[in-house]
């Protein structure tokens, strides 16, 4: 067991790379640092869940469009 402080692992990671906090049974968390990033859409063959930690992120899907604030969080399905 472990203390993982995120805003921590986030400040240290490089902008727009994914930084490896840890894993359990398998399931990695990962943490990214972004800043006026555009995605094309796509899909993962995992859930995701995106985390807010500062700022705000708008997850657009094609059902819905979502605007996370600090410490607000979404789980996107597979697919």
């Amino acid at each position: 067991m472990q203390k993982v402080n995120l805003l921590d692992a986030v400040n240290r990671a490089p902008l727009l790379e994914y930084a490896n906090v840890g894993e359990v049974d398998g399931r990695a968390l990962h943490v990214l640092q972004v800043e006026n990033r555009t995605l094309d859409f796509h899909t993962h063959a995992s859930d995701e869940l995106f985390y807010v930690l500062e700022g705000q992120f708008v997850l657009d899907a094609t059902t819905m469009r979502l605007r996370l604030r600090r410490a607000t969080c979404s789980l996107c399905r597979a697919g």
